[in-house]
């Protein structure tokens, strides 16, 4: 009886393991899937983004600082590193696609860099899949450029520091006096589980987008 039973377990496992085979190549192919579309729509938002900051231009002077007529599912914002190849929008503070669950996430109580002595300090995730947008933050350095597109002008930023702390939900950050600073967060993609990675830049160039 025991060579039966073998073979009733060798036939079972000839028709199981083609299926998770299926499954598995399925599950690949539907994560591709749903990337690409992401992409693509992340494609349609950034050219609409800076369409748009092409018609402020001509708008400016009926505009206010912080306002604009974009809507809470529109991004009101685009943050570039060149270093990392990043470009990505983020949405105004009160928006609920307002997070690192969906994108960037402008934490609150940020000031916009049209405000005088602003602090905009953004959030976002480290590691693999589509929503590692920070995954290479700490492969940039002292002196790198970063950029952040709003309300029809870009601000150009200068890394200063780059702080490591343990990752317990907050972060600390000295403000100069009369600066202008973009603070970048994330979990430390060298040690996600136990560090935070923190990131300060200054403000020293402005100009209206082209």
């Amino acid at each position: 009886m025991l060579p039966i039973k073998r073979k009733m377990i060798n036939r079972k496992l000839k028709f199981i393991v083609p299926i998770l085979i299926v499954i598995i190549f399925g599950i690949i192919f539907a994560n591709k899937i749903d990337t690409f579309s992401k992409e693509k729509e992340e494609e349609k938002r950034i050219s609409s983004f800076f369409n748009f900051q092409k018609e402020l231009i001509q708008d400016t002077p009926k505009l206010l600082p912080s306002e604009g007529k974009i809507s809470k599912e529109e991004y009101v914002g685009m943050l570039e590193i060149p270093k990392i190849n990043l470009r990505k929008g983020f949405y105004s503070i009160d928006s609920k696609l307002n997070t690192v669950n969906v994108g960037l996430e402008v934490i609150k109580n940020s000031k916009m860099p049209d405000v005088e002595n602003s602090e905009l300090v953004i959030a976002g995730h480290s590691g693999n899949g589509y929503l590692a947008f920070f995954k290479d933050l700490n492969k940039i350095e002292k002196g790198d450029l970063i950029y952040i597109t709003y309300q029809g002008y870009k601000y150009t930023y200068k890394l200063e520091s780059t702080t490591i702390t343990d990752k317990n939900g907050e972060i600390e950050i000295e403000k100069k006096v009369d600066s202008q600073t973009l603070i970048l967060t994330t979990c430390n993609p060298s040690n996600r589980d136990k560090e935070q990675l923190t990131i300060v830049s200054k403000l020293i160039k402005k100009g209206k987008y082209k």
